[in-house]
């Protein structure tokens, strides 16, 4: 079964796409071990690569309310 998410790869704009619902399919859409983060006031949650930083992958965006910068392709779904 796939998962509607809002996905958004460094440098572009973000884009509604489906991905497989399981974590082989949330591991190949950031390229590695997920992290799961809650960002965010909604029910959402941002799934980025959990070693987006130590493996020097691109530059994101930043996280307005803690400051933090997420590297790497990430993507939000509901929590």
């Amino acid at each position: 079964m796939d998962m509607t998410v809002v996905k958004v790869e460094p440098g572009k704009k973000a884009q509604l796409v489906k991905i497989e619902n399981s974590l082989e399919g949330m591991q190949t859409v950031v390229g590695g071990l997920i992290q799961v983060i809650s960002p965010f006031d909604d029910d959402v949650v941002l799934v980025c690569n959990e070693e987006g930083k130590m493996l020097c992958l691109p530059l994101n965006r930043t996280l307005q309310k803690t400051g933090d910068i997420i590297c790497g392709t990430f993507f939000i779904c509901g929590a």
